[in-house]
């Protein structure tokens, strides 16, 4: 289905953007939190939102929005996500896939991963296709 494709091409994109060859990038599905210090930048990749409309009744398509969220998280040593540039480079890899907007979040800090983090949306809008592969 599209959904889980547009997924995959966002993960795919940050998985192969040099500026992000230092950090861990996995999918989150569900998001959870791990009990452990993190040594590196680790950014998640999940769904996020989804709003569609019919365009025509009896069709297989739909104009809507899709959302991404990508969570970055920091070891607290290497400063913000926006301090040692993870963000910068995160957004750089995604606009190569033409989202229709992206929103970066504040930053929140976990004593209990020693880490700070930083909450990203990338939304694309289009005419999806609802048929399952």
């Amino acid at each position: 289905m599209y959904l889980r494709q547009l997924t995959d091409e966002v993960f795919s994109a940050l998985r192969g953007y040099s500026g992000l060859e230092n950090c861990v990038i996995i999918k989150a599905f569900p998001f959870a939190k791990k009990p452990a210090k993190l040594a590196h930048t680790v950014i998640t990749v999940s769904p996020d939102t989804a709003v569609f409309e019919n365009t025509a009744l009896g069709e297989e398509s739909a104009y809507g929005i899709y959302a991404v969220g990508i969570d970055v998280f920091t070891p607290q040593e290497q400063g913000s996500p926006a301090e040692n540039g993870a963000l910068d480079f995160v957004v750089s890899a995604l606009l190569p896939l033409k989202p229709s907007k992206i929103e970066l979040g504040g930053f929140k800090a976990s004593d209990s991963l020693g880490a700070f983090c930083s909450h990203c949306r990338v939304t694309f809008s289009d005419l999806f296709n609802t048929e399952d592969d």
